[in-house]
């Protein structure tokens, strides 16, 4: 029986969860790291709910504990930084115990971006977890996360989507119409980091029917300040990954097309091994950009002075 059917792909995940599920003790703290955007936080949230319903049939939505949910508690801070108070919240409810289910669940999504106070005060919570408690970490940043609380934590290791499962969200969730879909994969076929470009109107100047305008624009005079300024003005407040993506995707086209391909190549290499640092640890984001951007002129201009 599936009773996983809110999030896609993740078989051997699920059935791993599952055996979790129907064993003697869950242990106290989980990790769910893999990929940026590939079903991590909804795969949490549909197993918290699922261990509490108490139809034993999945999620059923509409019993007294799945409708109130008031023993799961998520902190879902998108680019802000995760403080210490919402730590020490979880804590009181542990203390407290669950209300109305079996289990109190908590689920930090993009953990590794509590600061080195939250981490600290966290590490503390999982030193003795109670029986009760269940606490699920998300993040594509592992190595963010102190290696104390990486010990104390049971790690289930994600992939990428298909790209059928991948079709299959954008289509039934986000809502896309089968061309928009298609494009979509033609850019990114395996996760759904690059959502952020189809949704917002800023983001879409970057990538315009399988053009790259403003990375075009870019190449040919990464010296103009005035522009460089309005491309990391774009990307402010949001994940750079999709940027990251795009801006690589550029490059790939340029080599594949023979447009001197040398060059291309060499900046490909540095998307690679900058997007590799990104996916890795935690940077500041407009730093991490100028870097970037500073490196790739420096190709761009090497034999030119």
């Amino acid at each position: 029986m599936n009773l996983f059917t809110h999030s896609k792909g993740h078989t051997a995940n699920k059935a791993f969860l599952l055996r979790l599920l129907s064993g003697q003790r869950l242990p106290g703290a989980l990790l769910f790291c893999g990929p940026e955007a590939v079903g991590k936080f909804t795969l949490a949230k549909e197993f918290g709910r699922i261990i509490n319903c108490p139809e034993q049939q999945g999620y059923c939505g509409t019993c007294e504990i799945c409708r109130l949910a008031l023993d799961t508690h998520i902190i879902d801070q998108g680019d802000k930084i995760i403080q210490i108070g919402q730590i020490r919240e979880i804590q009181q409810h542990v203390l407290t115990g669950p209300f109305t289910a079996g289990f109190y669940i908590c689920i930090i999504n993009e953990a590794h971006k509590m600061n080195e106070e939250a981490m600290n005060a966290f590490l503390k919570l999982l030193e003795e977890p109670p029986n009760h408690v269940l606490i699920i970490l998300v993040t594509h940043k592992p190595n963010g996360l102190l290696p104390t609380i990486l010990s104390r934590t049971l790690r289930v290791a994600f992939g990428e989507l298909s790209s059928r499962d991948t079709r299959e969200v954008l289509r039934n969730t986000a809502g896309f119409d089968q061309p928009t879909a298609e494009r979509y994969l033609s850019l990114c076929p395996h996760s759904m980091a690059c959502l952020p470009i189809f949704k917002s109107k800023q983001l879409s100047l970057l990538y315009q029917d399988g053009q790259f305008p403003f990375f075009q624009r870019f190449w040919e005079n990464p010296r103009d300040i005035p522009f460089l300024t309005k491309l990391m003005d774009i990307s402010q407040g949001q994940s750079l990954s999709p940027f990251l993506r795009l801006f690589l995707l550029f490059f790939s086209h340029r080599m594949h097309q023979g447009e001197n391909s040398r060059e291309a190549a060499l900046c490909v290499q540095i998307l690679v091994d900058y997007i590799s640092v990104y996916d890795t640890i935690n940077v500041n984001a407009m730093v991490f950009l100028q870097s970037l951007l500073l490196r790739l002129k420096e190709v761009k201009y090497a034999n030119t002075g």
